[in-house]
């Protein structure tokens, strides 16, 4: 662990675990191994731990901080590495898995996000704010979308994620880059008008590739 597509907030305790037939006590080849995280699909990696751990532990618990190398944390897709201190090349990765901060106003993703990551909402962005009766311009973008995403589920939360409504027709629709909602006063049932509203954007074969917006409103 994480696993891919596993979702913490700021301030989680995030259980790093790991094994193999190097992972025990009496392993001569493995003395201690090195924790790293990384935010860019692998370009940059930053030790999590202030020293080398324990191979033996198989477990290393870290408290999630706002940021990391003077970065923001929030929203960002993260990989974690577990590799061997004695030897680099015995090494092995995580899943993409999300860190999010839905109270705090994030950074700017970086402006190559669409090549970083497999899915990214581009809008709405957090802090904006519609009406009912508005047209919501929901756009999209990511590395997989040519390659390997063809179809999408594209979502609607209400209340930050808790609960979610698809906003179109049907289940899934092409992977288009764009979505044009006309803001209805309610979604199966439940009012749309929140100031805790997000949009879900996910690869209709694989769920687990997907990308949430910022919170904005909706009045």
């Amino acid at each position: 662990t994480p696993d891919r597509g596993d979702r913490y907030e700021i301030g989680d305790t995030l259980d790093i675990t790991w094994c193999g037939t190097l992972a025990d006590c009496t392993s001569s080849i493995i003395s201690g191994v090195m924790v790293g995280l990384s935010f860019d699909s692998g370009k940059k990696w930053y030790q999590l731990s202030d020293s080398t751990l324990y191979v033996g532990a198989r477990s290393y618990y870290w408290p999630i901080p706002e940021s990391i190398g003077g970065v923001s944390l929030a929203r960002r897709s993260c990989l974690v590495r577990v590799r061997s201190y004695d030897d680099p090349s015995i090494v092995s990765y995580s899943g993409m898995f999300i860190i999010e901060d839905p109270d705090t106003i994030v950074s700017p993703p970086p402006t190559d996000s669409c090549d970083i990551y497999p899915l990214w909402v581009t809008a709405p962005e957090y802090g904006d704010s519609y009406m009912v009766g508005d047209t919501l311009g929901i756009t999209w973008c990511g590395a997989l979308l040519d390659s390997t995403i063809s179809s999408v589920m594209v979502q609607f939360s209400p209340n930050d994620g808790k609960d979610w409504y698809h906003v179109t027709d049907r289940s899934f629709i092409p992977s288009t880059r764009k979505f044009y909602w006309l803001i209805p006063e309610t979604i199966s049932g439940e009012k749309v008008a929140s100031k805790e509203c997000r949009i879900k954007v996910s690869a209709y074969m694989n769920p687990s590739l997907m990308s949430i917006s910022g919170r904005f409103e909706i009045y």
